[in-house]
């Protein structure tokens, strides 16, 4: 079943009345989660690093539910992203429940315009447009380009500024998989070069991540120049 989260209530934060914290115990020598309660009452000199407990449901092992823990944790860092670009309030939708059908959907920001191969600038009609991410395999493996959808008045913008053809299916993914997008949305071709991705599960900020591919599509329709080969 889909999941739909407004990062900017799921993402933790001391200021914003967080619960949990994970803190590590000078005093113990240990590292355990703690209420603000607790933490409170500690003495300061037995501090030491405080991060917010990430936002996430009851994490036991298996593919699918280790895939949401993962881009549980990757919350704060596509809220910044959104942020960045004047989204303040960003819903995601999600759903991780089918194996090999796992997906991501969007409302994507959009700069105001942009520049053509051919010089000429290309405005974009509206600010955001529905992005949908296949992410099977995720964490381990990349996203396999993205989907937009077919009534998409961008989308003889997208074809020349990805320098590709708009497919029906992604020809990376499985029949299966597509079968139910095909329809109402078109693929665009712009993956990592084969499917070369490093994802750190010890520290995501290391790693090649979701929200860094965001960055980099966002780039691209910039008109920055390097961004893909």
């Amino acid at each position: 079943m889909a999941k739909t989260v407004n990062l900017a209530e799921v993402v933790p934060g001391y200021e914003s009345g967080v619960k949990e914290f994970i803190v590590e115990d000078k005093q113990k020598g240990k590292v355990e989660v703690m209420t603000r309660e607790n933490l409170e009452r500690m003495a300061p000199e037995n501090i030491g690093t405080v991060t917010p407990k990430p936002f996430q449901g009851n994490i036991i092992d298996g593919a699918d539910d280790i895939a949401e823990y993962y881009l549980h944790k990757e919350f704060p860092y596509l809220l910044q992203f959104f942020r960045e670009l004047g989204i303040d309030q960003p819903m995601i939708t999600y759903d991780f429940e089918t194996p090999g059908e796992h997906w991501v959907k969007m409302d994507f920001p959009l700069p105001e315009k942009t520049t053509l191969e051919d010089g000429s600038t290309y405005r974009f009609p509206y600010d955001k447009e529905s992005f949908l991410f296949i992410l099977n395999n995720y964490p381990d493996s990349p996203p396999i380009g993205f989907h937009i959808p077919k009534g998409s008045q961008n989308i003889g913008a997208m074809e020349k500024i990805f320098g590709t053809h708009l497919y029906d299916h992604a020809i990376l993914e499985s029949d299966h998989v597509e079968s139910s997008l095909k329809n109402n949305w078109h693929w665009i071709c712009f993956h990592y070069n084969d499917n070369s991705w490093n994802f750190n599960r010890n520290n995501i900020k290391e790693g090649d991540t979701l929200a860094y591919y965001c960055y980099y599509i966002y780039y691209k329709l910039l008109g920055v120049e390097g961004v893909s080969q």
